[in-house]
């Protein structure tokens, strides 16, 4: 995963990934999620 540029300071987002058929986010309370082209995962 890719460190999030948080250039406001206001963001939860920690990092993200961007796949071919998904993008994945990390927020800063470490809860992930991946948003797929078939369906929303929330992992914690």
């Amino acid at each position: 995963m890719e460190q999030y540029l948080n250039l406001s300071g206001k963001s939860g987002i920690e990092a993200y990934e961007i796949g071919e058929t998904y993008v994945s986010v990390r927020f800063k309370n470490k809860s992930k999620c991946i948003i797929s082209l078939v369906k929303i995962m929330l992992i914690q």
